[in-house]
């Protein structure tokens, strides 16, 4: 009993954490060509495109070299007088200090073509200000991240340098695979809870034990089964819980991130080993048991083969942590995430339909008042579920970055890479679209919570399907329900480019789904009922078709005089006593 309420709270804490998706937003974004005699290389800048205009391509980009003046921020005339040629040259400048347009007519003044202003202050370029106080200007200002600018420096001089503006793409294939495998966790998770329900019931109905050993055996159950189940008061504390999180998260990121990065590479290993148990019983049989106390942290007897495929699952996640910034990382951030997402939807339960539909309006509105509602209420305009979602708090500043002085380099940023929340599935960005370089991930994301909140709700359709025999119907409604709320979050991601609260379309997708159909089918006063009367409801309607069963398989041979019971459960004393 212990063991199980400490999985269960284990649970509990993931399973309402980071309801986001969203995928790359390219709106005043550009590429900046590099060419020396070394290497070629692109990188992300961001222009006002309102004001200003760039080629769409790269033979249509003209070729400007680089003035490198990244030690001033070209507010005075005196910090140009050094330098004799400006002439259609892209000159680099520490931003800051004075407005863009007042470098841009200094510039302009000395004949130059470009100013590419290096942000210290953020890890990525973020979209340059869509004003026009640019449009009176003939120079083009671009902004690029100090740590972008740094890899011009392994370039050996003379460094050419072309800006252009790609068309955006529209949408991108990988919004298909999110959409196809987001569905197919739900229905994964969902459909094992159903399993499990109906091997339960088909292990009380169809024991030869009497009622007595069977009431008892069903009231353990049901005990054990509590544990895992969430009345409205821990769905109220939860809520509150999960916000006071995220606003922490948003004040102390740098700190909390490592934190959850460790819980993660340890529950998702945890959960792979339950996902990858049953599969591996099926194909190895347990062959030889360790003794107890052999292996440490193990007190029982532990079966070799469960033994070892705990220590792989355990060492991938170990693996991820330690290359969690490798380009191949995400696939195993994936496996480990699908796997918490199904035993959480899995194991956990709540009470009743009404609990759970207070947990996804409550949810529901703690998505979109976090996307949408935040960036008119913090300092800079940022929404806090994107900052978080995407690592924003942890933008390097400038005085992480160390300068050193050479020959041919002057300032070298030593930058690390940000972290993320690895509470989210990525998938990378299969566009070849030069601009797919600006998305910060270079991945689509979406939320563990955009699957495991509404695949609560198709969970607990799977288990009423089998406790009132509808042959799974509401299990698949609430799944088409979900596909057709992830196909309407992808549609809004490419008209409104931007992140959207993905709960905001699964939410009435599934839940709306359901009710109307438990309406139209006469079944909404049974699904209001909670999951223990539900459970009793089965057990006494299939306790009752046994014994109309079992009466039904009398036979009265009138021919012979004689009298038959077909039932192997009637023991001999029984037979007699019925005749």
């Amino acid at each position: 009993m212990k063991k199980s309420r400490c999985r269960s709270i284990f649970l509990l804490f993931w399973y309402i954490f980071l309801t986001q998706s969203m995928t790359a937003a390219f709106g005043g974004n550009a590429i900046l060509h590099v060419s020396s005699r070394t290497k070629d290389e692109t990188f992300c800048i961001s222009y006002d495109s309102l004001a200003q205009r760039l080629p769409s391509s790269l033979e249509d980009a003209v070729p400007s070299q680089l003035l490198d003046l990244s030690q001033a921020t070209g507010c005075t005339l005196q910090e140009f007088h050094q330098h004799t040629s400006f002439s259609d040259k892209t000159v680099a400048l520490l931003s800051g200090k004075c407005t863009s347009k007042q470098k841009a007519e200094l510039v302009q003044q000395m004949n130059g073509r470009n100013i590419l202003l290096i942000n210290t202050t953020n890890y990525y370029t973020g979209h340059f200000g869509q004003t026009i106080e640019l449009s009176s200007v003939n120079v083009t200002v671009a902004s690029i991240t100090w740590a972008d600018y740094s890899q011009i420096f392994l370039h050996k001089r003379p460094i050419s340098l072309k800006l252009f503006a790609p068309p955006k793409p529209v949408w991108d294939p990988n919004m298909i695979v999110l959409t196809v495998f987001s569905t197919a966790f739900v229905m994964i998770g969902a459909g094992w809870a159903a399993c499990v329900e109906r091997s339960t019931l088909r292990n009380l109905t169809t024991s030869s034990d009497d009622d007595k050993i069977k009431e008892e055996k069903f009231s353990k159950l049901q005990a054990e089964s509590s544990q895992n189940l969430m009345s409205i008061g821990v769905v109220g504390v939860w809520f509150l819980f999960t916000c006071v999180l995220i606003v922490l998260l948003h004040f102390f990121y740098p700190y909390m991130v490592y934190i959850f990065i460790a819980i993660f590479s340890l529950s998702g290993s945890y959960s792979l080993y339950q996902c990858l148990l049953p599969a591996c019983s099926l194909v190895l049989p347990a062959i030889y048991e360790i003794q107890a106390n052999t292996v440490p942290c193990f007190k029982n007897k532990v079966k070799l083969r469960d033994l070892v495929l705990y220590v792989f699952s355990l060492s991938l996640g170990i693996y991820w942590a330690v290359h969690r910034n490798a380009s191949y990382s995400w696939a195993i951030q994936d496996l480990l995430g699908a796997s918490l997402c199904i035993i959480c939807l899995q194991s956990l339960r709540l009470q009743s339909f009404k609990t759970l539909s207070v947990l996804l309006l409550l949810f529901l509105i703690y998505d979109i008042f976090f996307v949408f509602v935040t960036p008119f209420i913090t300092q800079n305009g940022d929404s806090v579920m994107m900052k978080i979602a995407t690592g924003g708090s942890t933008a390097m500043g400038s005085d992480q970055y160390r300068a050193h002085e050479s020959e041919s380099v002057q300032y070298v940023a030593t930058a690390q890479p940000k972290e993320s929340l690895p509470l989210m599935f990525l998938i990378p960005l299969m566009s070849r679209n030069p601009l797919a370089r600006c998305n910060e991930h270079l991945y689509s994301i979406l939320g563990f919570g955009d699957v495991i909140i509404p695949g609560f709700l198709v969970c607990h359709n799977a288990i009423f399907d089998v406790r009132t025999g509808t042959k799974m119907v509401y299990y698949l409604a609430s799944s088409l329900g979900y596909l057709c709320g992830m196909i309407f979050c992808m549609v809004s991601l490419v008209l409104m480019n931007s992140g959207q609260p993905a709960l905001l379309y699964l939410v009435p997708g599934t839940l709306i789904t359901t009710v109307v159909l438990a309406y139209i089918r006469g079944d909404l006063p049974k699904m209001l009922q909670d999951s223990h009367s539900q459970a009793n409801a089965q057990t006494n309607l299939t306790s009752t078709q046994k014994t109309s069963e079992e009466e039904e398989d009398y036979i009265d041979d009138s021919e012979n005089g004689d009298h038959y019971y077909l039932i192997s459960q009637y023991t001999s004393q029984e037979k007699k006593e019925r005749l």
